[in-house]
């Protein structure tokens, strides 16, 4: 059995670097797709939205998209109680502390590090430091 680290390590080469495309490679998918790398099950719809479906809503009225995309992590998660404390693996509702409007999903990858994506970049491993860290869930 590998460790969470090295599971991490192997999902963070196989997706650096890869470009956005809204419903494969964007925030949600990402997590989506870390969640089958961790043979976690996932329901295949939440409140009648299936992965599919979800981009469709996305592009009609991102807000409540990302409503749903949080209300799903948070039924499948608990939360750690201290962000601060935030273990490799995690998941994490950030926002950009440039721009408000900017929440999305991430995941730590430890020292300070988080895997996230960008709309202009794709996949990218950042510093922490220019993400607000709201919420952070926790993995097993």
């Amino acid at each position: 059995m590998k460790t969470p680290q090295f599971n991490l390590f192997e999902f963070t080469s196989r997706i650096s670097n890869s470009k956005y495309r809204l419903g494969c490679v964007d925030c949600f998918s990402i997590i989506l797709d870390y969640l089958s790398f961790r043979n976690i099950a996932i329901p295949d719809q939440f409140q009648g939205i299936t992965r599919e479906s979800y981009t469709i809503l996305f592009l009609e009225d991102a807000i409540r998209a990302k409503e749903l995309m949080v209300a799903f992590v948070d039924s499948l998660f608990r939360h750690r109680e201290n962000v601060n404390l935030r273990m490799p693996g995690d998941i994490l509702l950030t926002k950009l502390k440039t721009d408000s409007s900017s929440l999305s999903l991430a995941i730590e990858s430890g020292n300070g590090m988080l895997i996230c994506v960008s709309m202009e970049l794709g996949v990218m491993i950042v510093s922490s430091q220019y993400y607000s860290i709201l919420t952070c869930w926790i993995v097993e």
